[in-house]
């Protein structure tokens, strides 16, 4: 299958000849991947058995993570719950309203891979398994949506995102249970978002002791970083912003990934606020790592 990239500039229009293919695509079945304001989503008709199947193949994804479905508007949320009204990103939104029916839309990356902040890393994960993919530039926030579940009179965190536990906060009691066992939302796999080169989550790179003959990269969160010691570095923010850091993360990620190093190493960043869903991230993505020939 060959993959189309399209600009998001082409859809500015209401009825752009760009944006009815992607609406015509989904309204036969087949799966788009759009831009959101997290990151890069892998849409299909959520009401269609076998376009919802066309994700799970094409993205790997196992069939017991369940996806996120998006409504067009607010006549639906009737169908599946009862919340406050949203933003989202415009072309999403505008794709969806048109299409006039719910949008499964998880990350359009293959499953437990770095999730994609760009067209270009969309299409690097999935060329070849989907016929379009809309750009319209880097994601805002560069970590997926938080998601929440409410009983018994809290607020229940399953996915950390953008919208932190800070926030949250105001409207009632938090109670994280992101440690079970039992999947009940995308993204609490123990493993995720792992690149292909062995990863580890590191206190700070001044006191890493290197192994000699070892390339490594660092995601860098601290100022301070000893010279010429490691082969690569990205820093995700040098402002030490939170928000920057975030939108910086997979993107970085990925370009230490495509260096082939032996190892890559990340620096902590602060759990407070966004920091602890960066953390998460990070966490996950160094989880069940090959790291037994890399140093202690």
């Amino acid at each position: 299958m060959k993959t189309e990239t399209v600009a998001a500039t082409l859809l500015r229009g209401s009825q752009t000849a760009a944006k009815q293919h992607a609406i015509e695509l989904l309204r036969k079945g087949e799966v788009v991947a759009l831009p959101t304001e997290t990151v890069y989503g892998l849409a299909a008709d959520a009401l269609n058995p076998v376009a919802v199947a066309k994700i799970f193949d094409a993205k790997e994804r196992p069939r017991f993570d369940p996806l996120i479905v998006h409504l067009p508007g607010e006549n639906w949320l009737e169908r599946v719950a009862k919340v406050d009204n949203r933003s989202r990103a415009p072309v999403f939104a505008g794709i969806i309203s048109a299409f006039e029916k719910p949008l499964a839309a998880p990350s359009a990356n293959r499953f437990g891979r770095i999730s994609p902040t760009t067209a270009q890393h969309a299409f690097d994960e999935l060329s070849g398994r989907i016929p379009l993919i809309i750009d319209a530039g880097p994601s805002t926030h560069g970590v997926e949506s938080t998601i929440i579940a409410v009983h018994d009179n809290k607020i229940h965190i399953l996915r950390r995102g953008p919208i932190t536990a800070e926030q949250l906060a105001e409207f009632g009691k938090i109670d994280s249970v992101s440690a079970q066992q039992k999947i009940f939302a995308p993204g609490q796999l123990p493993s995720h978002y792992s690149p292909k080169t062995p990863f580890r989550l590191i206190d700070n790179a001044e006191s890493f002791v290197l192994a000699a003959n070892y390339r490594v990269g660092l995601l860098a969160w601290n100022a301070a970083i000893p010279e010429g010691r490691f082969a690569a570095v990205r820093t995700l923010s040098e402002r030490q912003d939170l928000r920057e850091a975030a939108a910086n993360l997979f993107r970085y990620l990925r370009e230490l990934d495509e260096l082939d190093h032996d190892l890559i190493v990340a620096e902590r960043v602060p759990a407070q606020g966004l920091g602890a869903a960066i953390l998460d991230r990070l966490e996950r993505a160094s989880h069940d790592s090959d790291i037994r020939d890399t140093p202690e």
